[in-house]
């Protein structure tokens, strides 16, 4: 059995499929089976693993019509396969997930984690963290310091989408560093609005309205003490 032969007996349940043809223009119908994006090109069908790092099958119509997916549940390429499979523990597993749908993830919807929240550690981490806070340095891969957790922007209180998480203080205290950026932004006179919009995309800080006024109000009355 060659590697192709192998290939398709593990993932597609397919024995001895026939060398099908070279797809030709769009796609008639699409449609999505377990983590493939199945296109069908009319005589032949081509099975792509969402997570975007294997190499996409191609079918004939007739096998394609005999796919067989394993009986574990993991309906996915190899790599996502051998991940979720290799895990030997929660935190790996939720990391395994998490890079089988990174490619797919939507920012427009939430999406809740099919297991319990908890504590979860990295493989580069010395210490535990929450199921937010791990998906947020684990996905945007930069590290959240002590005076930051992490939360959601949206009301779902289950949702780990990464693009709807955010850094905020613990307390009603910014971190140095940030404080001083807002202050910078203030002193060129950016809007609130857009001030509040960049701490979000370049800091992946939340800050309110209300909070960037009063440190505008603290900058005012420096001023006025020094005058």
């Amino acid at each position: 059995m060659d590697t192709r032969d192998a290939r398709l007996a593990a993932l597609l349940g397919l024995l001895q499929p026939e060398e099908p043809q070279a797809p030709k223009g769009e796609p008639v119908h699409r449609s999505v089976r377990g983590h493939w994006d199945v296109l069908d090109f009319g005589d032949t069908v081509t099975w792509a693993c969402r997570c975007g790092r294997s190499k996409p099958i191609t079918l004939s119509a007739k096998d394609s019509s005999k796919v067989f997916l394993p009986l574990d549940g993991i309906h996915a390429c190899e790599v996502c396969r051998a991940e979720l499979q290799e895990a030997s523990c929660k935190s790996e597993r939720l990391l395994a997930w998490l890079n089988m749908y990174r490619a797919v993830l939507d920012r427009r919807t939430c999406l809740e984690f099919p297991e319990d929240g908890g504590l979860y550690k990295g493989p580069n981490d010395e210490r535990y963290s929450r199921t937010r806070r791990f998906i947020f340095t684990q996905f945007w891969r930069k590290p959240v310091d002590t005076e930051h957790c992490v939360r959601s922007v949206c009301s779902n209180a289950k949702c780990i989408n990464p693009y709807h998480l955010c850094l905020t203080s613990k307390d009603t205290k910014l971190p140095s560093s940030a404080r001083k950026t807002v202050e910078t932004l203030i002193q060129q006179k950016i809007s609130n609005s857009t001030i509040k919009q960049l701490l979000r995309e370049k800091l992946s800080i939340e800050l309110s309205v209300r909070s960037i006024q009063r440190i505008k109000r603290d900058i005012t009355k420096s001023k006025s003490c020094v005058s």
